[in-house]
């Protein structure tokens, strides 16, 4: 029987700990707190250091699943971090996408979240 082959950079049970502390650090700052994002038990897809895979824009809902393994790129406290962030940014913009892709949006909506994105990002990036 062949034995699992161990990936060169697997993600531990402290690395996903950390992940999700990150996850909550960004879904803060970036002023998401309306919604609930949460950790899957499966692991991201094979080419997917992490990824949010189910958005429930109703419920506002947003399913994450991380990697075993970060296949080149260590697994750090940085690349966890800029990891959870990339995936709290999908989150972040969700929901200007989804008004954008739909021609029964009412311009006035698209502008809303639009002011949403960039209102949280002049406060983000102007923090001293």
């Amino acid at each position: 029987m062949a034995t699992k082959k161990v990936p060169p950079n697997p993600v531990t049970q402290s690395g996903r700990d950390a992940f999700a502390m990150y996850v909550n650090k960004w879904q803060g700052a970036l002023n998401l707190n309306d919604w609930r994002i949460q950790s899957s038990n499966k692991p991201a897809s094979k080419a997917n250091m992490a990824e949010v895979y189910k958005f429930d824009l109703e419920a506002r809902l947003a399913t994450y699943r991380i990697g075993e393994d970060f296949g080149g790129t260590p697994v750090t406290d940085s690349s966890l971090e800029d990891t959870a962030l990339h995936e709290v940014l999908h989150v972040f913009l969700y929901e200007l996408i989804e008004f954008a892709k739909d021609p029964a949006s009412n311009p006035k909506d698209i502008a809303s979240a639009e002011h949403r994105v960039i209102q949280t990002l002049v406060h983000v990036l102007t923090q001293n």
